[in-house]
């Protein structure tokens, strides 16, 4: 365990490069905001099938060499981090340390306010370690607005299985860069490097950085024509931003710069043939959001209370991190308001301090979550669990319903009963909570074998990856005159090229040949009635989820068949 910490240490440090300050016209520093940077960690062992959370020495200097990392990831591209005296991260870990749900997102954003922080940067590392041999490493990285409350989430987790020494070393390496790795593309999401790109001749192409970003040697720039396109959506007419790829450049190791200027001169792979003022350029990002979302999907989850130092704890924490992944994955981008930054919540829970609040399905938390209900706190949806359960006999094994609101009208939009070992929950959710936010469209264009679309919404989509395209029924209610809708599928789709907010796919199968035969009179009525037209991801239901599924269970088997051979060949 010292030396998974101590390797993790230094793979964090000597991942920090120099990168130069931005300044005004007056030689002053300037930021794109002020940030504070904090990181919760937690390590845990388990010994006889008990989980306790231990200390080790080394575990400080763990946290600081995140500490270190992300300070310097977010300094490097024009932050101001705000925490970096020590006094303040002491105070900050002394509101975590305190392990109360009522304290600890609430007391982060006190803080940060206190020091001039305008967003918080909050990684939460847990690792856990079972029989000296396998090693779960969760990452769950939120970036949170103070004054909003809005936060966007990333989740990653990783399974080890260490045979020796050599197998730790070379485990340990690749858990540190796969979560720098994915951290680089959420960060390079959430904040586009973007350049203005002055001057092109053919392939060579003059820009300048619209703010302060390391340029990795390997990194490169890649060019897109930025226009829009008109499109009735709920009987309105509305502009879609569309991009056109253009050209990737050669990598900024390549570059020629211009000190005096700060220019960057690179030459790209095509000719480009269209005018500066038409291109947009960037770096490092494989997706990003352009244009207007119409329709941004803001959700709440009220949180599953827990501790950090029991098995319980651990469970709850999980199936915590499992909903905001799978929140965070969704192909609609969904946002998250944090709900325990919230004044109201944080009022409530300082006149109810009992335990019972926290933990019992009572009528004090039945009141409480229907003021999510009734739409002051600004969500559209809400999630949250009840009927929560460890199963007595494997406390690996849960059971709990899953339930998702509409806000402004009050009511369950779906349940979902789940019951399943912690090893399937990222699975599980992921699959249940797509289900349950689609993405609204309008069609562009549709033929026998390709379908365009535009997205009020910022759909995030690979491809390869297969759709849904789904029609709403209208249905008048005769009796109480309201009108209800039925989605129906039409067909399957699979993706093929992202354009900004327009997006083509390609026919798989046609699932209703009546329907699908009257897209085309369907799509016209856009002009006059709302969008009837959406997308659903295609997820196979994950099967046998009250299994253990993890690599450990797998390693624990194939060794038990391996030793029942070595005994039976020895015979």
């Amino acid at each position: 365990m010292k030396r998974l910490l101590s390797t993790l240490f230094l793979l964090l440090f000597v991942s920090i490069q120099v990168n130069a300050q931005m300044v005004n016209e007056k030689g002053e520093k300037t930021y794109m905001a002020n940030i504070a940077v904090v990181v919760n960690e937690n390590i845990y062992n388990i010994d006889g099938g008990k989980m306790v959370k231990v200390r080790i020495p080394g575990r400080e200097s763990l946290a600081s060499a995140f500490t270190l990392y992300l300070s310097n990831h977010f300094a490097q591209n024009g932050f101001l981090v705000v925490n970096s005296d020590a006094s303040i991260n002491e105070k900050i870990n002394a509101v975590i340390s305190e392990n109360k749900l009522e304290e600890y997102i609430d007391g982060l954003a006190v803080q940060a306010k206190n020091v001039g922080a305008q967003f918080i940067a909050l990684l939460d590392y847990t690792m856990c370690m079972e029989d000296n041999k396998y090693v779960t490493n969760d990452f769950s990285f939120r970036y949170i607005d103070v004054n909003s409350n809005v936060a966007v989430h990333q989740y990653v987790s990783n399974e080890v299985v260490c045979y020796s020494a050599d197998d730790l070393g070379i485990a340990t390496t690749q858990v540190v860069e796969k979560f720098k790795t994915e951290f680089n593309d959420f960060f390079n999401t959430q904040f586009l490097p973007q350049f203005v790109v002055s001057e092109v001749d053919g392939k060579k192409t003059r820009q300048f950085a619209t703010r302060q970003m390391p340029l990795y040697p390997n990194a490169n720039i890649d060019y897109y024509k930025w226009y829009y396109e008109n499109a009735y959506f709920q009987g309105k007419e509305i502009k879609f931003c569309c991009l056109d790829y253009l050209a990737s450049s050669a990598p900024f190791s390549k570059a020629k710069m211009d000190n005096q200027t700060g220019a960057i001169q690179l030459t790209s792979d095509k000719p480009i043939s269209v005018n500066p003022q038409e291109i947009l350029a960037t770096s490092g990002a494989k997706w990003f959001s352009v244009g207007t979302s119409l329709l941004p999907q803001l959700c709440t989850f009220v949180e599953l209370p827990y501790d950090e130092n029991s098995s319980e704890g651990y469970v709850r924490k999980s199936v915590n991190q499992a909903v905001y992944n799978a929140l965070s994955t969704s192909p609609n981008h969904i946002m998250i308001i944090e709900s325990d930054l919230l004044p109201e919540l944080k009022q409530e829970r300082e006149r109810q301090k009992a335990e019972a609040f926290l933990y019992a399905e009572n009528n004090t938390r039945k009141a409480y979550l229907d003021k999510f209900k009734t739409g002051a706190f600004g969500a559209q949806f809400l999630l949250d669990i009840d009927d929560f359960k460890v199963d007595k006999d494997n406390w690996k094994k849960v059971s709990f319903t899953l339930n998702c609101h509409f806000v402004d009208k009050n009511a369950v939009h779906k349940s979902t009963s789940i019951n399943c070992h912690i090893s399937n929950l990222k699975e599980v959710l992921a699959y249940h909570i797509n289900e349950y936010f689609m993405t609204p469209i309008t069609i562009a264009s549709i033929d026998k074998k390709t379908l365009s679309v535009y997205t009020p919404l910022y759909l995030h989509a690979l491809p390869e990856e297969v759709f849904y395209l789904y029609n709403y029924i209208e249905t008048d209610n005769p009796v109480t005159g309201e009108v209800s809708y039925q989605r129906v599928p039409i067909a399957e789709y699979k993706y093929i090229e992202w354009k900004g907010q327009k997006h083509n796919l390609e026919l798989v199968k046609v699932l209703n040949k009546d329907i699908f035969g009257k897209v085309e009179e369907l799509r016209v009525r856009d002009k006059e009635s709302r969008a009837n037209f959406s997308l659903l991801k295609k997820m196979e239901e994950p099967i046998k989820v009250d299994k253990d599924n993890s690599a450990f269970a797998k390693s624990q088997k194939t060794e038990k068949m391996i030793n029942a051979l070595s005994k039976f060949g020895s015979r």
